[in-house]
């Protein structure tokens, strides 16, 4: 069991008081930032006295420390005191053993005290989800779930270097850099058969939070982990908590749990019985993944039977939870296509034919793109709404492609509350992303290093904002660009160890074309001339996506349909 209070040692001790120094902070203002009254803590901090665990993690957050280097590493008491103690424990367990069993039943009535007092509650966070874009009907998990597969092996930790990466592109059909993933496919039930405690891998949209929604709905209906009560918890909304009390993510537990009217200590009890089913929506989503990462490491230790899944997005992943099998959600297979379609015509009462027609468009061989992109469940779920508004018809396929690129770079982190990332450094990322992509295509890339990647953005911080910036600030910012960028947009992916690509070739086109088209309107043209602009489809309509050998680059192609997009608007005008 871990001490109820840490005390530093003495290098920990010389190490807070430099990092307190920098700071620039009084002891009553930390204090303050640990949620204390007094600042006596603090000075027991300081002196090397004992603290409590809770304020003593707290303090070394604040100051930016890790507290294990800080604290006094625990007392290892004598063989023989060991034996003698753990003798006499397994004596009181056995004369108590009636007791024991009487708590166990008893626990089994908490059990479905708050599994009653909690049931509507859980059914209403867990049903509903948010939609990409405006409808008139709320979406429901238990209407549009399809049941998900996963892989073992994560992406973005193979180790391929790009002429392998381009290899299998090319051994695929047009624009399917979702193709790249692995091929060994595992349903649900084979990923959580074995296993208590599951971190699911996914980009953006790929149906993280859709997926422990429908586990918590399962498991309120007593279908999956039936011993156990589901607790959602939507870890972003922790933020504010974090800055303003003194934190810990068991107490947060304890008072979902306690409003059933339990005790705080029946709580405990019930958690460390491993009778709560515990799903943590959104680790990347937070505005401390690092401080989320140690309380759940903490209550890993406290409470060791307890199960729990994680949702994270498929790049920046520092955490490493031991104990925790890792997955990543694979993209939807042909049959997945059709059976959420079915289900999406069917609860908004659109006909046979419409859906008919809907899978025909995505079955067209001149379409090959776009059934690519259908592979993502959050864009198939834009394309069926687009389609339900336009009458089953998707032929405005430069509207459509802006539209989804919109969704995967801003729209979506919009909708959850998450727009504040749009914008790192004063430096906006949707113009950013459109200029990267223009580069790549104009020197035939669909995969870029890191370090090239990182040269790119630095290029763009110099050359195309008024930031004064120093060459050394530059690469820092564009580090941190990065990482924000591969976090919190869907529309950049890491397909190897430091490779990266953008999600799919025909979105990286229609953001290089939205990138000229601006650059083309301060030449004073208007930008309706480019709302006709529909980009090359790679080999579906003959033009090479890549490694063009005809003499012309992709990019100059793009360009002379600009060119004549605005000419002949402007002719039109005169």
């Amino acid at each position: 069991m871990a001490k109820r209070s840490l005390k530093a040692n003495p290098t920990g001790i010389a190490r807070a008081k430099q990092a307190f120094q920098r700071t620039g902070w009084t002891q009553e203002y930390l204090a303050s930032e640990v949620g204390l009254e007094t600042r006596q803590s603090i000075w027991k901090f300081f002196s090397g006295r004992p603290v409590e665990r809770h304020i003593f993690i707290d303090i070394c957050f604040c100051l930016d420390l890790n507290w294990e280097d800080i604290a006094e590493p625990p007392e290892v008491e004598p063989l023989e005191v060991h034996v003698d103690r753990v003798s006499h424990q397994i004596q009181k367990n056995k004369a108590n053993e009636p007791a024991l069993f009487k708590t166990a039943s008893e626990v089994d009535q908490w059990i479905e005290q708050i599994r009653k007092t909690r049931f509507l509650q859980v059914s209403r966070q867990c049903d509903g989800l948010h939609s990409p874009l405006l409808l008139s009907q709320p979406l429901q998990v238990s209407q549009t779930y399809v049941e998900m597969e996963f892989t073992t092996e994560l992406a973005h930790q193979r180790w391929l270097d790009i002429e392998a990466l381009e290899e299998l592109f090319w051994q695929n059909t047009a624009d399917a850099l979702s193709s790249l993933t692995p091929t060994a496919r595992l349903p649900l039930n084979a990923v959580i058969e074995h296993t208590s405690r599951l971190v699911v891998i996914g980009s953006i949209g790929t149906g993280k939070t859709t997926l422990l929604k429908h586990l918590a709905l399962q498991c309120n209906a007593g279908h999956f982990q039936p011993h156990c009560i589901p607790l959602l918890i939507t870890l972003r909304n922790l933020s504010e908590n974090q800055k303003t009390t003194t934190f810990t993510l068991k107490n947060y537990i304890i008072k979902q749990l306690t409003q059933a009217d339990i005790t705080y200590e029946q709580a405990e009890i019930v958690l460390q019985a491993g009778r709560v089913q515990l799903f943590l929506d959104g680790l990347d989503e937070v505005a401390f993944p690092q401080r989320i990462a140690q309380e759940i490491c903490t209550l890993c230790q406290q409470f060791p039977n307890l199960p729990i899944i994680i949702s994270h997005r498929a790049t920046g992943i520092e955490a490493q939870f031991s104990g925790f099998r890792y997955v990543e959600i694979a993209d939807f297979s042909d049959t997945q296509i059709k059976k959420f379609a079915r289900q999406w015509f069917d609860r908004y009462g659109q006909s046979e034919k419409n859906y008919q027609q809907f899978i025909a468009q995505l079955e067209d061989p001149k379409q090959l793109s776009l059934k690519q992109l259908a592979r993502c469940p959050l864009i198939l779920l834009g394309l069926c709404i687009i389609s339900q508004r336009a009458g089953s018809t998707l032929t405005d396929e430069s509207r459509l492609y802006r539209t989804l690129s919109n969704l995967l770079i801003s729209r979506w982190n919009q909708i959850k509350g998450l727009e504040h990332i749009l914008t790192v450094s004063n430096v906006e990322l949707p113009p950013l992303l459109g200029w990267l992509a223009s580069q790549m295509l104009e020197q035939d890339q669909i995969f870029v290093e890191r370090s090239k990647l990182l040269d790119s953005i630095t290029e763009y911080l110099i050359q195309e904002t008024s930031l004064s910036l120093s060459f050394l600030d530059c690469h820092q910012t564009s580090s941190e660009i990065l990482r924000t960028i591969l976090r919190q947009t869907g529309i950049l992916v890491e397909k190897s160890q430091d490779i990266y690509a953008f999600t799919h070739l025909r979105l990286q086109k229609s953001l290089a074309a939205q990138h000229l088209g601006l650059k083309a309107k301060h030449g004073r043209q208007k930008a309706s001339a480019f709302k006709g602009l529909v980009l090359p489809l790679g080999r579906v309509d003959g033009i090479p996506s890549t490694g063009s050998s005809s003499g012309q680059s992709l990019v100059d192609k793009i360009r002379q349909r600009l060119t004549h997009s605005v000419t002949s608007t402007v002719n039109t005008q005169i």
